[in-house]
């Protein structure tokens, strides 16, 4: 009977887990369901900065020029990549997307982490979250050089291996969940993303003259980072809410964060009420996580619970 008890056990847990990961994924891939076609769902999204000629960003000190745009990258469960303007998706008004590319045939795509690109303009780049993506569709290999700002580059080694093996068929829903969850903190899915305003006396930036100053704030992994500019592939800030920290919205619609990283405090001007509700709701809940020893709840969605069952 104790046999007959825990293989009943083992199949309820592992009926649960299956469907514990449809949900999440399903969750995961509302944002997206206006670009997925019947049955797809997405495998990853995530922030990076690609190397291309649209804005022209001096890189290094010998006056050579590189393109760069910050854009969402979305893989979705059948390998097509979508490319979507990072500003585009921030606008008022949720799904206001701009979609910049879109590659289609995952037979024709190939993943590869050939990090030296632009080293040589530049020393400081950041080669350890660089990757490429390989489009053969057209008849000639075209390469998208990218940064990858919300994970590591490990993890597209991952994905790599789906493209190279034609594994796509396979993929189910608790292999997607295990891809953005299990693979550490770093590449943990994107919380919140957004352009607010940040005053300078609260920052460690020495150079700015402006008052307020317009940054690109990326909430993940237990992580609050500010990057500067579109090019940018390092943080100029960031705060642990792994830590302590404590905020103030009495004057609305900004708010400030202390914390061990900011102890005289991070000033941050949102545009709207709504916007300033959201992004303390956000930081405040998963602060409150982590602080319970729950940073694995995941992602603050809605699991099915045993009361399923």
């Amino acid at each position: 009977r104790k046999q007959v008890a825990a293989i009943m056990i083992q199949a309820a847990w592992r009926r649960y887990h299956a469907l514990a990961a449809f949900v999440w994924v399903k969750q995961a891939s509302q944002p997206w369901q206006r670009f997925l076609q019947h049955g797809e769902t997405i495998l990853l999204a995530t922030i990076a900065v690609w190397h291309r000629n649209t804005t022209l960003k001096k890189v290094g000190s010998h006056g050579n020029y590189v393109g760069t745009r910050r854009i969402v990258l979305v893989v979705t469960s059948i390998g097509r990549i979508l490319f979507i303007d990072a500003v585009s998706q921030l606008k008022e008004g949720a799904g206001n997307y701009e979609v910049l590319r879109s590659l289609d045939d995952p037979s024709m795509i190939r993943i590869t982490l050939k990090k030296g690109f632009l080293a040589s303009m530049d020393s400081s780049v950041n080669q350890k979250q660089r990757f490429q993506i390989i489009d053969s569709s057209t008849g000639s290999a075209h390469t998208m050089n990218l940064t990858e700002l919300a994970g590591t580059a490990e993890r597209w080694l991952h994905v790599a291996t789906l493209y190279t093996e034609s594994m796509w068929s396979q993929l189910l829903p608790v292999d997607v969940m295990s891809l953005n969850l299990d693979m550490g903190d770093k590449n943990l899915p994107v919380d919140k993303t957004g352009f607010l305003a940040k005053h300078k006396l609260q920052s460690n930036e020495a150079s700015e003259t402006d008052s307020d100053v317009p940054r690109f704030f990326v909430l993940q992994g237990g992580m609050l980072r500010y990057f500067k500019n579109e090019a940018d592939e390092f943080p100029k800030g960031q705060i642990s809410l792994q830590g302590e920290i404590e905020l103030d919205t009495s004057a609305r619609p900004q708010f400030v964060i202390f914390s061990v990283e900011f102890p005289r405090g991070l000033l941050v001007r949102c545009n709207t009420l709504r916007e300033m509700d959201e992004w303390v709701s956000s930081l405040s809940e998963i602060h409150a996580n982590i602080q319970a020893g729950d940073m694995a709840i995941y992602k603050r969605m809605e699991l099915p619970t045993w009361g399923w069952w």
